[in-house]
This record gives structure tokens, C-alpha cells and sequence, in this order.
């Protein structure tokens, strides 16, 4: 038997219960609070309620609120499974930046086994940037199963951004009054600390519960800084007939603790191969340098081609890119040992993520005439017969 899934993206095998979040008796009927960035990547641990294994065989759509196809982003997401305690496989999903933005648009998340009839959808997100000052961002985790997300087991920061903004900020002070023994009344050090609000205009019940959960996770930063809610989130009267109301909360936060979001399950962007490496003659030394990447890249310049022993520049060259490889023509070069930098302005994948080699280990390659001893050819290899 499962329990809630608390996810602020949760997966439903059937589209009509993924969308459905009505308040009973509600006449006005308000979707919203999630706001993603397109270019910000997010990560969600899914408790679904049936066996998820994808393997590598899915597709991620993006859709409307009729299952209309919008946007294929199979590419930016990806997929870890698990086992969980109750022997359910479960994912969790790391989208990276999607790069376009659908404005004020009800979209879904539609997850398809190429290889089975499953199909799981999402509850409703809204995707722009157009509402960066009117939302937070909240990455958390926590150290054990919490709430049925078994950390443990799935050992991430949690991302979502919600709307949301910062409303005020008021003093906290904690002393202790006590009266000497002449009748003097005194109290300790002030314990002084500073707490900021955050409003929500408009939240629905959905959400609501997921912040409230999300909150009191071990770990959580908001906006990229460690925070300590102070008071369970408020909530205020309902909004009419909707299925909204206002919220706010309160929490301690610490500028000094900070979390930057990066690659968790989606491979960190790096190169998968260097030319040339190791030891060459000059019949056998390649004419270009290569450098292969995990991700198809994007930008220009030069690298820079160094003597290993001096370190001094012998010169720099112009590379070519092709989707995920760059080219580079060496110049005609003697017997030596080389290597090659390149720094991260160079290349970026279409996410932004940059790297560079500033290490003269890294893509090290030496020239040398062949050398052959006598054993090791048989005199008789060579005999025609």
C-alpha cells in the first residue's frame, strides 16, 4: 500500500485524475502555483503508485491541457530508477533547461513507454520567464525516507519553483528577565535574529501540502540560500468559490549557506575523447586535434598547443565545430612532447554548462622516431613460402 506522493510533479496513469484538483464545491476553478524557468533545470522524486521502469526506452512530451503535443523534450530529461521499500519501481527526473518559453499556457508533462502501453502524466505547470520576480525557487532533501520519499535510496535536492515573492522582513529577539537577589530586575544578551516573509496571493490545495512538506525537509534553500522555517505555513481565508486562498510563511535564512543546482542524474558535460594522446611517430601523428563531448556543442575560438617541456606556446589554433566535436589543424610539428589548454569560454553545451582543460597532463601526446628492438620480429615472419 503506497502512501501520498508529495512530488510537486506527480505522475498519474490517467490524464483526467493528473489534471483533477478541484476544492468540493467550487465554482471557479484556478490552476497555478507552479512556475517554472526555462532555463533552469528541476529534479523531482516520484512516488507513483504503479511499477515505473522506463529503462531507457521513453519519451517526455510537453502537452496542453486537450493532450495536444507541444514540444518533444525527450533529449532534457532524464531518468533514475529505483526499488523502493514496498518493492514499487519509482523514477526520479531531472529536467534540464527546456529554453523556450510557453508564457501563461497550462502545460503537462507526458512520460511514454516506447516499449508498453504506459502512459503517466503530470499535474499542471506554467513555463516562463516573465515571472522571475514573482516566484522562489526551493531545493531540498532530506536524510531518510521522509513523507515516502526515500532519500536514501534516491539521494537528490528536490527542485521546484513556485509563485510566490518576499513580502517583509521583522526582528526576532530572544532574552531571558530574571530579578537579583536585591531586587533588581535584569535580562541576558539579547539573542537577536531576523525573519523573512514570503506571500503567496493565490495557492491551491495541491500545492499547498507540497510546500508545506517540502519545507520541512532536512535541508532547504530558497533562492540558492539555506533557510530554517520558523512557523508551519499560514494560510488565509478562500478566494470565493475557487479553489485558492492566500499563504505565507516565515523562515530564518542564512546568505552565508549556499546551494548551487547542477547535473544530478543527467551526465555532467564533459569531453568522452581526446586526439591525439600518447605517442606517435611522425608517419602516424594525426592532422588534426579532436575533442568529442557528451553533449552537442556550441561556440568558437582557439586552443592553444604547448611544448611539455619548456611550456612555451608554439601556437594557436582555430577549431571547427560539428554537433558534438571540434576539429583543430596542427601545423607541421618535429619530434617533442606537446600538450594543449583550452579555456571555458571556448565551448558550451545548449544548456550553457561550459569546461575547459588547464591542465597540462590532461591532453598530453609526445613525437618520436620508431624504435624497434631485434627480438621482436621471428626471422622466419617474413618467408615466402
Amino acid at each position: 500500500m503506497t502512501g501520498i506522493d508529495y512530488s510537486f510533479l506527480r505522475l498519474k496513469t490517467d490524464f483526467a485524475t493528473a489534471k483533477y484538483d478541484k476544492m468540493v464545491d467550487s465554482e471557479y476553478f484556478y490552476k497555478g502555483g507552479i512556475c517554472l524557468h526555462p532555463l533552469e533545470r528541476y529534479l523531482q522524486i516520484s512516488y507513483s503508485d504503479v511499477d515505473v521502469a522506463f529503462a531507457e526506452d521513453y519519451k517526455v512530451e510537453i502537452i496542453d491541457c486537450s493532450e495536444n503535443v507541444l514540444l518533444d523534450i525527450s533529449d532534457k530529461v532524464y531518468i533514475s530508477e529505483r526499488q523502493d521499500n514496498d518493492g514499487i519501481y519509482r523514477i526520479s527526473f531531472e529536467i534540464l533547461p527546456i529554453q523556450q518559453d510557453f508564457y501563461y499556457q497550462k502545460l503537462y508533462l507526458k512520460f511514454t513507454h516506447t516499449a508498453s502501453t504506459l502512459v503517466l502524466y503530470s499535474n499542471e505547470f506554467i513555463l516562463t520567464a516573465s515571472e522571475l520576480e514573482n516566484t522562489f525557487r526551493l531545493d531540498y532533501k532530506s536524510y531518510s525516507n521522509y513523507k515516502g520519499t526515500n532519500y536514501p535510496l534516491a539521494d537528490y535536492y528536490q527542485s521546484i519553483r513556485l509563485f510566490g515573492y518576499f513580502n517583509a522582513i521583522s526582528e526576532k529577539k530572544d532574552s531571558k528577565v530574571y530579578t537579583e537577589l536585591n531586587g533588581q530586575i535584569r535580562k541576558s544578551r539579547v539573542i537577536q535574529s531576523f525573519e523573512s516573509e514570503y506571500a503567496i496571493d493565490e495557492i491551491n490545495t495541491f500545492v499547498y501540502e507540497r510546500l508545506a512538506v517540502a519545507l520541512e525537509n532536512d535541508l532547504v534553500y530558497l533562492n540558492g540560500a539555506k533557510c530554517e522555517v520558523i512557523e508551519v505555513v499560514g494560510v488565509g481565508e478562500r478566494q470565493g468559490k475557487s479553489n485558492n486562498f492566500e499563504a505565507n510563511f516565515k523562515a530564518q535564512i542564512n546568505e552565508t549557506e549556499t546551494y548551487l543546482d547542477s547535473n544530478q542524474i543527467a551526465p555532467i558535460f564533459n569531453y568522452t575523447s581526446l586526439e591525439p594522446l600518447g605517442f606517435y611517430t611522425l608517419a602516424s601523428f594525426p592532422t588534426d586535434a579532436i575533442a568529442i563531448f557528451n553533449y552537442d556543442i556550441f561556440g568558437g575560438g582557439t586552443i592553444r598547443l604547448y611544448d611539455y617541456d619548456t611550456d612555451v606556446l608554439i601556437d594557436s589554433l582555430t577549431i571547427s565545430i560539428t554537433d558534438n566535436q571540434f576539429n583543430a589543424t596542427f601545423p607541421i610539428l618535429a619530434n617533442g612532447n606537446y600538450y594543449m589548454l583550452f579555456d571555458s569560454g571556448l565551448v558550451s553545451n545548449i544548456f550553457g554548462d561550459t569546461l575547459a582543460i588547464t591542465d597540462k597532463e590532461t591532453w598530453k601526446f609526445s613525437i618520436a622516431d620508431g624504435e624497434y628492438e631485434s627480438t621482436e620480429y621471428d626471422n622466419t615472419e617474413y618467408l615466402i613460402n
